[in-house]
């Protein structure tokens, strides 16, 4: 219970901002319920006073008091409804934004664990069922408590005994509602589970169509979707059992109690201990006690839902944001010698990536790590970066420990370029300005990378499907080398280009980032060849170390995976020196 109480605390402090609207809406509420518990009495005296004694005038006066609350109700409705729906979307936009900001801040290792179709559904579903309930369920509560009391009091005025009557119902209306509750909670927690899980299935496979396509898996999806909708149908008609068993029996009362009371009080009026009019305004009253009664019921099967979709929210909320702001050691991103990998392991789950690794990186040398695939080449990169922290050992940047720095700070100084280029559907511009909108470098950027047939006004398309796999590498590149960073790290970042176009890239890069240390992850020895040293990796180690031309003659780790590559490489050089030879001597003959 005091979680539940510690979670709609957290949330509630969304609404606070909000509390003097909130007062008109009371204020106008409570308005309402007054005149509202007016109209069935003024009926009463019209029946009992007016048209017995044939006043004709008292009735238009007493009929004109009825007009005249319709009237001011309307009006108070409209203004109330208006400024409820401006504090709800409020508040829903400052919950989005606020759970939105969290995870861009949250560890890059919870996103690779995590569907991306929960957090939308978590971001849009469960948010509109919090904010539903935050902005509506006080006042909800108060109305209908504030109603009962209304009508009960005037119910007991008019006719204790009829009043007495209406109090049996109340403890079946209690029985059916402690019955139903845990049902409808578990059913409701299992429902928004499934819904969760179906909507990361449509995202997934709806990113994921080409494989589809290509294997021509149409039955195999649809077979998985129809046991996901069977499944929610089958909850979805499990909620609508439970509600409906539960309303099916509130009708039953709300049937009987109305019959008794026509029973009992038509004796009492014809016995003449009643008036008529007393007895027409009973009923009235009598038929709106259930509304808040059921009010009051909604509220909770939408509080058990909404507890729901809290906890989800702020299992979200729980996760420590990527900062070190809160080590009071933390130091500031400043690289004048070298980064040491120290003894570093990283595994993920039970598969061991990097193990005691030892890796020095000197400030402006440029770097080639290789390696077979899994041996933890773009983990390393990671590390680096922050994404991923060592399970053990550390990384220092001039001795100080990267953990010790604010995260956002170092990151400000590295240029990290992936091998999938992460691309906005938006246009080259703005995907080449994305964090640096100075427009002559994004203007020279783009005529420096070699665009053919595009301009910066270029839409991409959804993850740059309306490009090609090169070009959508180029625009990555450029935003790259509008990023003054003093580490770039390159992870097959131009694996979709031909050769001759990487190598006039990295040039591009080279020159760009002169006196910056580079480390490049490629398996292209024509790229290779241009670092100053290799770093080959080999079971999350270390295996090999030094210039490209003494790792190949050393015939080791690096030389049995690129030999195809540097014979190939050498025999091409020698033709064309040779080339070169005889086209020297034919011209020295002339």
């Amino acid at each position: 219970m005091k979680k539940n109480k510690d979670m709609i605390a957290f949330f509630f402090k969304f609404v606070i901002p909000y509390w003097h609207y909130g007062l008109v809406v009371l204020a106008f509420m409570l308005i309402g319920i007054v005149t509202s518990l007016v109209f069935p009495y003024v009926f009463k005296v019209i029946v009992d006073e007016a048209l017995p004694a044939q006043d004709y005038e008292y009735l238009v006066m007493l009929v004109s008091i009825l007009l005249g609350i319709t009237g001011l109700n309307l009006i108070l409705s409209f203004v109330s409804y208006y400024v409820y729906n401006w504090i709800n979307n409020r508040v829903v936009n400052d919950m989005r934004s606020t759970i939105f900001e969290h995870l861009l801040y949250v560890p890059f290792e919870f996103h690779q664990k995590t569907k991306t179709g929960d957090l939308v559904h978590r971001i849009n579903n469960d948010i509109s069922i919090i904010k539903n309930f935050l902005t509506s369920s006080a006042f909800n509560f108060l109305h209908s408590c504030l109603m009962l009391l209304g009508l009960s009091s005037i119910m007991a005025y008019l006719n204790v005994k009829l009043f007495l009557l209406c109090l049996i119902a109340a403890p079946i209306f209690i029985a059916n509602l402690i019955y139903f509750r845990p049902k409808i909670k578990n059913v409701t927690e299992e429902r928004q589970k499934e819904r969760s899980e179906l909507l990361s299935f449509f995202v997934e496979r709806l990113g994921r169509v080409l494989l589809i396509q290509s294997y021509n898996g149409y039955e195999i999806e649809k077979n998985i979707l129809d046991k996901r909708l069977s499944t929610l149908m089958g909850l979805n008609l499990r909620n609508v059992f439970y509600s409906a068993s539960m309303g099916t029996i509130s009708g039953g009362v709300r049937a009987a109690v109305p019959a008794s009371i026509l029973l009992i009080g038509g004796y009492q009026v014809i016995m003449g201990t009643m008036s008529l009019g007393s007895l027409f305004a009973f009923l009235q009253y009598f038929s709106r006690i259930f509304s808040p009664i059921q009010s009051l019921n909604g509220l909770y099967v939408s509080y058990v839902r909404t507890t729901v979709s809290m906890r989800r929210i702020l299992d979200l909320m729980e996760i420590p944001a990527a900062s070190s702001k809160s080590n009071p050691q933390v130091q500031p991103f400043a690289f004048q010698d070298r980064i040491r990998f120290e003894d570093v392991h990283y595994a993920y789950g039970k598969q061991k990536i990097v193990e005691n690794l030892d890796l020095e990186l000197v400030k402006g040398k440029s770097y080639a790590l290789v390696g077979p695939s899994g041996c933890g080449k773009t983990t390393l990169l990671h590390l680096l970066c922050g994404f991923v922290h060592p399970q053990d050992g550390r990384i220092t940047i001039d001795g100080v420990n990267i953990q010790d720095m604010e995260i956002q700070d170092l990151r400000n100084h590295i240029a990290y370029g992936t091998q999938t280029p992460l691309l906005y559907h938006d246009s080259i511009r703005a995907n080449i300005s994305y964090g640096n909108s100075e427009i002559h470098m994004v203007k020279r950027v783009f005529n420096a990378m070699g665009f053919e047939n595009l301009s910066l006004d270029t839409l991409v398309g959804d993850q740059g499907t309306k490009i090609s796999g090169g070009q959508q590498q180029r625009i990555a590149l450029a935003r790259l080398l509008l990023k003054k960073g003093d580490i770039v790290l390159l992870d097959e970042a131009t694996s979709a280009l031909d050769s001759e176009s990487e190598s006039v890239i990295y040039d591009l890069l080279r020159s760009h980032y002169r006196d910056k240390t580079i480390l490049v992850v490629s398996h292209r020895w024509a790229t290779i060849q241009k670092v100053e040293e290799v770093i080959c990796l080999s079971d999350g180690k270390v295996a090999e170390q030094g210039t490209p031309e003494e790792l190949m003659q050393k015939r080791g780790v690096c030389w049995r995976l690129f030999q195809d590559q540097y014979h190939k490489s050498f025999e091409s050089n020698r033709e064309l020196r040779e080339a070169e030879s005889l086209e020297h001597l034919a011209l020295s003959e002339r």
